[in-house]
């Protein structure tokens, strides 16, 4: 509806531009200025209908119109200063234009900035949102891991024999993980080598004779001789430690046990999926390890 009434409008702004030019042409010397003064009506329409550029096109025609009023005035020896009048009041009719076109950029661009501002600002306020909402999510998960480890601590003491503190610890850390994760505990103490394997269905306990038979690889031997933790993001990718062929392990975090500068046993749990493992996790295995040294100091383990 908008639409058609502005092009309804701009037609009857057109078509009073050619209907005052015919007649201004065709009326005798007393009409001459008075339809020369409604020129500027004309231009402040076109002005609000078409915009700055056919406004001056406008602007120019109605000047020739104008010098062509001073000829036909002369012939007609009528008074010349009227149209000189007029003529100057179009032109300042036509800086009034410019001027208020000028403001209006101004305020247009001003209104702009403001706009990107907000836009910004609404963007930083969504991002921010997002942040919390991210960190709200991880506060809740490191709540329920650390909530499991608080109900291991206290169930572990109704429990006295030694694989079951083993298997009771590790099924529930495994637990917290993801289900595709397997966990593997490795006890390296002289004469007395144990794996344990978990994962949410099962777990398998061993009983070794020798280190080596523990199957320990690279990495596991490299938290043992260094007693330190190690995260791997993608096994492929890592230099230090080669994949053996065939292997599934895309990513693992591995954690010592030490009691009295001495490495009992390390805690290891690997993922097939890269990226599995975080710096919060390490820091929860860290917690668990502490509990598997109590129990192991307990049992002599050391």
């Amino acid at each position: 509806m908008k639409n058609i009434v502005e092009n309804f409008l701009r037609f009857l702004i057109l078509l009073s531009l050619v209907l005052i030019t015919y007649i201004f042409f065709k009326t005798d010397k007393d009409w001459l200025v008075p339809f020369l003064f409604s020129y500027n009506f004309i231009l402040i329409g076109i002005f609000v209908l078409f915009g700055d550029i056919l406004t001056v096109v406008i602007f120019v025609f109605i000047l020739v119109v104008n010098i062509i009023s001073y000829i036909k005035a002369l012939s007609l020896q009528v008074q010349i200063l009227p149209f000189f009048v007029e003529t100057i009041i179009t032109i300042a009719v036509y800086i009034l234009i410019k001027k208020v076109n000028k403001t209006n950029t101004y305020y247009i661009f001003q209104i702009t900035d403001d706009l990107k501002i907000l836009e910004g600002e609404y963007s930083n306020f969504l991002l921010e949102e997002k942040r919390l909402v991210e960190a709200i999510e991880s506060n809740k998960n490191k709540l329920e891991k650390y909530k499991k480890l608080l109900e291991i601590h206290n169930n572990i003491k109704n429990l006295n024999i030694f694989s079951e503190k083993i298997r009771y610890i590790l099924r529930n850390i495994i637990f917290v993980f993801h289900k595709e994760r397997k966990i593997s505990l490795f006890l390296l103490q002289q004469d007395r080598f144990l794996k344990v394997e978990a994962d949410r269905d099962e777990d398998i306990f061993y009983g070794e004779k020798d280190q080596e038979s523990l199957d320990l690889k690279s990495f596991d031997e490299w938290v043992v001789h260094n007693k330190k933790s190690l995260i791997i993001a993608d096994i492929k990718k890592e230099i230090r430690f080669k994949a053996d062929d065939g292997e599934k392990i895309r990513s693992l975090i591995s954690v010592p046990i030490i009691s009295n500068n001495k490495t009992l046993g390390i805690i290891r749990i690997t993922s097939e999926t890269p990226g599995s493992f975080s710096q919060e996790d390490l820091r929860f295995l860290d917690l668990i390890t502490n509990m598997f040294r109590k129990v192991l100091e307990k049992e002599n383990y050391v």
